[in-house]
């Protein structure tokens, strides 16, 4: 039998990042980045979270779902019953959003980092479920973290992601089974998976991605078909940036400079995925 959720993934996502929030509230570096409804065709992400974990800058982005959850086994799903050999569930994947989230896994000369994206989704399908782990601050112990790097591009067609509901997590993208990586949200260590974006300090960074953003400036210019507004107003605030480069804020201190360079790569990063998924579609087009 199958169930569909019984919340919204708006619902989900609220309660996944008030959660986010709660639990790393001591290491988070600034509010988190959620790109508009528009936005997020471009980006990638629904939403992005900066912390300074042990002395590391890691970031860690997240692509919402909700899914639906198959209990028995039947002559339309005995393929997928095959690989999950038990409960499932699944979520439609769509192909566009899905080739982006690989595309921005892998880096070019205008995106020169490898910006990694994980599903997430619930390892639960009913209201009371999501209810009673959002008021125990529990959404994230019961949610799965899913990165299709390894799976490749997808072609035409229908596909969804499918997840093991029990035992140890393992994830395949469907019509063609192909594994994907899935694990807890949550380490056995409470702590998150993220990105690690830096060895040398958020202030170098900082310049790479503003030579990044640079770049990919240079290239939207070409199309007609990216809003020429929009690269103004990013080329505007790239400018901004780079005059106010060394008086960050209004307190002085290298601590304080460190973190009004994280919160300036909190804007330039986003808008560098934008960007070059917007390029990378007008070529496409050529």
């Amino acid at each position: 039998m199958t169930h569909p959720a019984q919340f919204s993934e708006r619902t989900f996502e609220f309660a996944f990042n008030a959660h986010f929030a709660k639990r790393f509230k001591a290491v988070l570096l600034a509010v988190p980045n959620i790109p508009s409804q528009t936005a997020e065709g471009s980006c990638g992400f629904d939403a992005a979270f900066e912390v300074l974990m042990g002395g590391d800058y890691e970031v860690y982005y997240y692509q919402h779902k909700v899914a639906s959850h198959v209990d028995v086994r039947s002559g339309s799903n005995k393929h997928i019953w095959a690989k999950t050999t038990g409960p499932y569930f699944h979520f439609r994947v769509d192909r566009d959003q899905y080739n982006l989230i690989r595309r921005l896994g892998t880096p070019s000369r205008i995106n020169p980092f490898s910006i990694s994206i994980d599903y997430t989704s619930p390892r639960f399908w009913s209201y009371a479920d999501l209810h009673d782990r959002f008021m125990k601050s529990r959404v994230m112990d019961h949610t799965v973290a899913i990165n299709v790097q390894s799976c490749g591009y997808m072609s035409k067609g229908k596909h969804r992601m499918i997840y093991t509901a029990g035992g140890a997590i393992q994830a395949w993208r469907f019509s063609e089974p192909s594994p994907a990586t899935a694990r807890p949200v949550l380490g056995e260590n409470g702590r998150a998976v993220g990105q690690r974006m830096t060895d040398c300090g958020p202030n170098a960074l900082l310049d790479k991605v503003m030579a990044a953003v640079t770049r990919a400036l240079a290239s939207a210019r070409r199309y007609d078909e990216i809003s020429q507004s929009r690269v103004a107003r990013i080329s505007d605030a790239l400018g901004f940036i780079r005059q106010n480069r060394v008086a960050d804020f209004d307190a002085p201190g290298p601590e304080r400079n460190e973190r009004a360079a994280l919160l300036k790569l909190n804007y330039l990063l986003g808008n560098v995925l934008g960007l070059t998924a917007l390029v990378a579609a007008a070529k496409a087009e050529e």
